[in-house]
C-alpha cells in the first residue's frame, strides 16, 4: 500500500494595536499532501483535524494543498486518508503511529 506524506504550518492571527475590543485570536493550518514514494501531489485526499471541537474535513486540491481557516486557539491533530494509500497522521514516522500535535 502506498503512503501519504503531508506537511502543515500553523499561523496565528496577529492582534491589532488599537483599543477597540477584538474577537478571539484565530489561526490557520495549511499544508500539502504528497505521495511518499514520488513526491507527487495527491488530489482529493481527505484531511481531518481534531481537538475539543468538531471541524468538517477538507479535500486537498489538484496541487495537494489544503487549509483549515479561523481555528480557535488549541492543540490540533491532523490526519489524511485516500483510497489506495495508508492513513497517516501529521508527524508520524510510519502509518499507524501517533503523530505530532500542532499548537495554535
Amino acid at each position: 500500500m502506498a503512503v501519504l506524506l503531508f506537511g502543515a504550518v500553523a499561523l496565528l492571527g496577529q492582534p491589532r494595536r488599537d483599543a477597540r475590543p477584538q474577537p478571539p485570536a484565530t489561526g490557520t493550518i495549511r499544508g500539502r499532501v504528497v505521495a511518499a514514494a514520488t513526491g507527487d501531489p495527491i488530489r482529493n485526499a481527505r484531511v481531518t483535524i481534531t481537538d475539543d471541537h468538531e471541524h468538517p474535513p477538507v479535500l486537498s486540491d489538484a496541487d495537494g494543498r489544503f487549509a483549515f481557516l479561523a481555528l480557535p486557539a488549541g492543540t490540533f491533530t491532523l490526519a489524511v486518508s485516500k483510497a489506495g494509500f495508508a492513513k497517516t497522521t501529521f508527524g508520524a514516522r510510519a502509518p499507524g503511529e501517533a503523530g505530532m500535535p500542532i499548537p495554535i
